[in-house]
């Protein structure tokens, strides 16, 4: 697995932590990381030039 490169939000950062405490398997935890890169990339992404 490539390490990220990007600054999770904190309220990813939260759900990480309770999902791990709460004995999350590796599928949830992957979830939760993608949720918050998807949020990351489409909130940096340069808008599509016909939008």
């Amino acid at each position: 697995m490539r390490r990220p490169t990007v600054h999770l939000p904190p309220e990813y950062a939260r759900r990480l932590l309770g999902a791990r405490d709460a004995g999350a398997g590796d599928q949830r935890m992957r979830g939760i990381l993608a949720e918050g890169f998807e949020d990351v990339y489409s909130r940096t992404a340069a808008p599509a030039p016909w939008a």
